[in-house]
């Protein structure tokens, strides 16, 4: 089945890590030449090294973004997804607790309700109204890419 519109927005989303790490590396090259610039005075007599330790960062950058957005590339490009057909193995749901949300003396942190199937021995979070929607031992629809094997969706079969 082909992609739709917005599992390639869910995609696209998955390949931020690809560009942040590399950037972030990248960021940290240009800051710390750019002190090495104004606050050396040996930056004259090692410019060729500096210019030869920044095309290997580069590079690497470059290779990471690469490795890491390969297989989402791969299923962007085939534009294609799988549809499985998975028993629902059990269902779970509790309550999660806002990171930072009860700092303030006196405050309460926020919960949140959070609701998970068992699919196959992995849990995967789901929203409410599929939550409720879904009993134990039904069968289920998952999209999942063929390569990255990300999974765009789970729906009641």
């Amino acid at each position: 089945m082909q992609l739709s519109n917005e599992d390639i927005k869910i995609l696209k989303y998955e390949k931020r890590i690809g560009f942040v790490l590399p950037g972030l590396i990248f960021c940290g090259l240009l800051f710390y030449d750019f002190f090495y610039i104004t606050l050396s005075n040996e930056y004259l007599s090692t410019i060729n090294l500096t210019i030869i330790i920044n095309i290997i960062i580069l590079s690497v950058c470059l290779l990471m973004n690469y490795l890491i957005n390969r297989k989402v590339d791969a299923d962007l490009n085939l534009n294609f997804k799988e549809i499985v057909i998975e028993i629902l193995q059990k269902k779970e749901d509790g309550i999660s607790y806002e990171a930072g949300s009860g700092m303030i003396k006196g405050q309460q942190m926020r919960p949140s309700e959070k609701y998970f199937f068992i699919i196959d021995y992995y849990r995967y979070e789901v929203e409410k109204t599929l939550y409720h929607s879904i009993n134990e031992g039904d069968n289920i629809k998952m999209h999942i890419t063929k390569n990255s094997k990300t999974l765009l969706k789970i729906e009641k079969y």
